[in-house]
């Protein structure tokens, strides 16, 4: 895979189907602080417009309530 050099961080480009919960979660980092250190490769949402659905994610259409996520670590 490529590499890709954003803000100092080296990040590979992800491939969603190597990490299917990529991008499924807020980052608790961005959401409490306004900042993550892993700026563009970190592999939680900076923004509920970054946020992937899932298959697993509520509704058996796959379909989910982002509204009150919470999230993972950044």
């Amino acid at each position: 895979m490529a590499a890709l050099e954003q803000g100092g961080v080296h990040a590979k480009t992800i491939n969603a189907r190597d990490r299917p919960r990529y991008k499924t979660r807020l980052c608790n980092s961005f959401r409490q602080e306004g900042t993550c250190r892993f700026g563009s490769a970190c592999l939680f949402a900076h923004s509920s417009e970054e946020l992937r659905r899932t298959l697993t994610d509520g509704g058996a259409d796959g379909s989910r309530d982002v509204s009150g996520l919470g999230g993972g670590g950044g």
